[in-house]
Formats: C-alpha cells, structure tokens, sequence
C-alpha cells in the first residue's frame, strides 16, 4: 500500500511540475517515421516551421492539412511562431530563408508575412541551388549541416523554402568523463558495446505502463531531455505517449534518486519526408490539386520534395544538435528512492528534446543503435 501512495505521488507531482515532452504531432510523425525507417532523427520543429511557411502562401484543403500535419490551428500559427523565436533565450539558433526562382510573381501580401513572422532572408534562386541552400544551411548551423541538398533539384523548381536551427546546451549536473565505460547494448540486431555515461543524482523520474522516464535539465535553460526506456519495443512506447497528456513528462525538479547509465550517442540522418506527411493526411499539397495562391495568385504551385537532415551528439558535457528543412515548390506540369533508482538504456529507446517553457520540440528520436 506505501508503495501504490508513493507512485501515485509521484505521478501526481510529475503531472503538476510538468513541461510538455511533446506534442501529439510531433509523437504522431515519429510514429510514422520509425514505422517506415527504424531508427529516425527528426526535428519537429524545424519541419513544422517549414511547413508553417509553406501554409501561409495555401488556401482551402491544402492549407487545412499542411496546418494539421503540423498540430496546428489558424489561431495558433502566429502563436506558434512567436513560441518559437523565444527559443533564442535558451540558446537555440533558428533561421527562415526563401529561395525564390526569376519570373515568380510572389504576392506581396506572402513576401512580407515571411519577413514579419518567419524573418525569412529573401534570396534569388541561381543556376547552383544546391550549393546556394547548402552553403546557407551550413553558416546558420555554424557547420553541423553541411549538406542538405544532394539530389538534382525538381526542373520545375520556383520556390524553396528553408528552415534551419542549431543549439549547443550544457547539462545542469554534466556526467564525469572518468564515469564513461563499455557497456552492453541490446540493439534488435544483435548486442553491441558501446560507451555508456553513469551519474547518480536526483532527477525526474517517473512508471507508467509500458515505460519508464527520467528528464534530464540543461544548465541556464528551461529545455530539457525526455528519455523514455519501454518496457517492450520502441513501438508499442510511441502507441502509449501518444494517447497521454501533453504534459506527462517531467519539470526540472528533483524527484527520485536515480543511477542512470546512458549511451554516448552520435546520429545524424537524413529524411525525405513526403510519404510521411501523406501517412498523416497531407495529400493536396503534393498533387494538382495544390492550392498555392497565396503566394502568387495562382493554382500552379505544388510541393514537389521536402528534405530534413539532422544531427544529434550526446556526450559528458551536454548536447549539441542541428537540423534542417526544404520545402520545394515547383510549377505545376505533368505529374512528378528507496535505493537509487537503476535506469540503464541498454536498449531501444526514445528521446525527446523539448522546452518546458514554449513546450515545443526541438528533436524526438527513435534510438535502435547508439
């Protein structure tokens, strides 16, 4: 009976304390990107700011799913935006870009909605516009992202729009390096040793069915680091947030005392994400029926890729973190306590890199390998 009052103090403190992990879309495309992939790295937030931009140049159905895709509401957008610029108090840096090609007649109403909500940089779309995006993503990342285009771009490119955002933060209790030792890791194909941090040290903690959590704080920071261990497959893990409070996850504050032991994790990835977004309903945007004509008066706008890369080092001292987004729009044509708690991540687990004050998230990742 102590034990059942003690667990359901805990979840109640946790509850109340709460900074959100995520929200359900972001969950929801996680979902479906390791339902596709496995292993995946994805920053919600940089796609959703992407596809913030490329909502405000669509109308009608094509803008309803773009905004649902993005766990959005008309009334949220410019809320969302702002959410997202305070980000820079936290030591996030974030920048908007549109690459936009000659003899696009873009509305002015659209040019200054990027300027005004987005601070998107207007460029001119030249001849390289691989290396134009590249170099760009590269400076506003300071070199994390090197390359985000690689692929020949669509011939009937008029519009990219870009996102990218960086972040380098120092854990509030940093693990010591003399802690970090070979440990075993059950990966689904096969056991591997890799470099696991240790710390001992109070810090959210909390059970709920199907998985355990602990949120690690970020020094002079309101974000922090969800990382959720299931009790069965990463799968299963996702089904169980998904249908939880937004606010699940733990505060900054203290609760249990844990002995945690956490891989070293160094990922990159690289994502085309339109099958993805048709898995969660955004279908218009990508075929005739688009409705851009919010950007230039027309019904001749369709996206026609969208790219993400990311990149996502966890070490003793902190975490550094990049990623990046394209959006492209072409021109229509033919269709193309007790004892310390043991919290040990030697298996498959999940990772959720979200602000406790906006409740937006930076990074979720889906870790089969570290």
């Amino acid at each position: 009976m102590f034990a059942l009052k003690r667990l359901l103090a805990a979840v109640l403190t946790f509850m109340l304390c709460a900074a959100p992990v995520a929200r359900a879309s972001d969950v929801e495309l996680l979902k479906t990107l390791y339902a596709q992939r496995g292993q995946t790295v994805v920053s919600p937030l940089s796609l959703n700011l992407a596809l913030m931009m490329a909502a405000e140049g669509a109308k009608g159905e094509t803008r309803a799913q773009l905004l649902q895709a993005a766990g959005l509401t008309e009334e949220a957008l410019a809320d969302f935006a702002e959410k997202a610029r305070k980000l820079e108090a936290a030591g996030v840096r974030i920048a908007n870009a549109a690459f936009v090609k000659d003899g696009l007649p873009v509305l002015t109403d659209y040019d200054a909605l990027l300027v005004d909500r987005y601070q998107a940089e207007r460029f001119t779309l030249n001849e390289d516009i691989n290396g134009q995006v590249n170099a760009w993503v590269q400076e506003k990342t300071e070199g994390l992202i090197d390359q985000l285009l690689s692929e020949k771009p669509d011939e009937n490119l008029m519009l990219m729009l870009v996102n990218a955002l960086a972040l380098k933060a120092d854990w509030r209790l940093p693990f010591a390096a003399e802690d970090t030792y070979k440990e075993t890791f059950h990966a689904p194909d096969g056991d591997v040793d890799v470099d696991f941090m240790h710390k001992k040290a109070y810090m959210p903690y909390i059970e709920l069915p199907g998985l355990r959590a602990v949120r690690l704080a970020y020094a002079d920071s309101t974000l922090g680091l969800t990382v959720v261990l299931p009790d069965g497959g990463i799968a299963d893990a996702l089904d169980a947030i998904s249908t939880l409070s937004s606010e699940w996850d733990a505060s900054t504050d203290a609760l249990s005392e844990v002995d945690l032991a956490l891989p070293k994790l160094s990922a990159t990835d690289s994502l085309s994400l339109v099958d993805a977004l048709k898995a969660l309903g955004v279908t218009a945007a990508f075929d005739m029926t688009a409705d851009f004509s919010g950007i230039d008066g027309e019904k001749d706008l369709f996206i026609s890729s969208i790219l993400q890369k990311t990149r996502l080092d966890i070490d003793e001292k902190g975490t550094t973190a990049a990623a990046a987004t394209s959006i492209g729009i072409s021109a229509k044509a033919a269709l193309v306590e007790d004892p310390p708690i043991e919290f040990t991540v030697d298996r498959p687990y999940i990772l959720l890199l979200t602000d406790g004050d906006t409740g937006l998230t930076l990074f979720a990742a889906a870790i089969d390998k570290p």
